[in-house]
């Protein structure tokens, strides 16, 4: 089982922006970290397991959304410390993107609700961190916006 609070070295995750039209897909986390609040789709990498693998596998356990191969977008970093100074939480997270067309989501896995979401209606959510503007970024790589 990996470590994820106070970790010994930076764990590598993904996520997954999956856009249709004006909506992006979004899970209300049903665990910790980040439990109730909502973002894009994603979790740990495993063991030889390939980045883009691994993004279409954390969809179809969060959503079960069939995808293909989404393309890579950007990495992005998460560092939390705690109220010692101590490194509590340590991700690198390599977020991907793709247009979904049909299918619709089903939360699963570790999420609590899915849902499509404009960014407008994003701004009322409880959201992780830097989830829209990630969003906004993914909408503009697939040529959306």
């Amino acid at each position: 089982m990996v470590q994820r609070h106070y970790p010994e070295a930076p764990l590598v995750g993904v996520c997954t922006a999956i856009w249709r039209g004006e909506r992006m897909v979004l899970v209300q986390r049903g665990r910790e970290p980040n439990q109730g609040q909502w973002a894009m789709p994603g979790g740990l990498v495993d063991v030889g397991e390939a980045l883009a693998e691994a993004a279409r596998r954390e969809v179809l356990e969060e959503t079960a959304l069939k995808i293909a191969l989404p393309a890579l977008v950007e990495p992005f970093e998460i560092i939390r410390h705690d109220n010692d100074g101590r490194v509590a939480h340590h991700y690198i997270l390599i977020m991907h993107a793709i247009e979904c067309l049909d299918g619709e989501p089903i939360a699963g896995d570790d999420a609590a609700a899915v849902g499509w979401y404009s960014l407008s209606e994003m701004e009322q959510l409880d959201l992780t961190g830097n989830t829209l503007a990630l969003a906004a970024t993914a909408k503009r790589h697939l040529g959306l916006a």
